[in-house]
């Protein structure tokens, strides 16, 4: 799957297609395919051995905490990055910094806690396996290919950030590159490309 680099467009349009992209995403996988498995769920003739008991306040609560991170990141893709979140339209910018800066994949964190609060609120395994299908195939998958892509579209500077930042578990402490003004300007807005014979090139 080609990733494809957003045009460039004011933070506005940006936020813009982020904010539909994201109402469009949580629709589908948050809300329509649960729903699909709920009905199937209940359609079966012996359904107690996929139940558990369900909690729907912490559910709501895990939910929105967990949205509010994904919004956070994404916005932070739309105004930093200069692009969405969406594979076809990716920032132009590697962005290091706010939850970034704690850890490489917010996004992909904040769809696993909110897939957990939407099985907690079903109280169906059926939702937790499509949980685990989702992580499965972000991991073999998704990840992989994402990571290339970074690593091939911004080189050097990316993979400083990769080295220095945890994927999935926060760091408590901001990471922040080297202490060398030159290179944390390319590191942090992504703005030269390495060249041939490692010459700094402008993109």
């Amino acid at each position: 799957m080609a990733t494809r680099r957003a045009n460039p467009a004011s933070v506005w349009w940006n936020l813009a297609k982020t904010l539909a992209a994201t109402i469009m995403v949580w629709a589908i996988m948050m809300v329509g395919i649960p729903s699909l498995l709920m009905r199937w769920h209940w359609s079966l003739d012996d359904n107690s051995l996929l139940r558990f008991s369900p909690n729907p306040s912490f559910a709501v609560a895990l939910f929105i905490a967990a949205s509010g991170l994904g919004v956070m990141a994404a916005i932070q893709l739309a105004v930093a990055g200069r692009g969405t979140p969406l594979f076809f339209d990716a920032p132009r910018r590697l962005v290091t910094t706010g939850v970034y800066g704690h850890f490489r994949h917010p996004i992909m964190v904040s769809g696993v806690l909110q897939g957990i609060a939407v099985a907690i609120f079903g109280g169906s395994f059926i939702l937790v396996g499509y949980l685990l299908l989702g992580i499965i195939l972000w991991f073999l998958i998704a990840r992989p290919t994402e990571e290339l892509e970074l690593a091939r579209y911004f080189g050097r500077p990316y993979e400083i950030y990769r080295r220095g930042v945890p994927g999935y578990f926060p760091a408590f402490r901001a990471w922040f590159p080297a202490d060398d003004s030159a290179a944390r300007s390319i590191v942090v807005t992504g703005e030269y490309r390495a060249g041939r014979g490692g010459k700094r090139e402008p993109k």
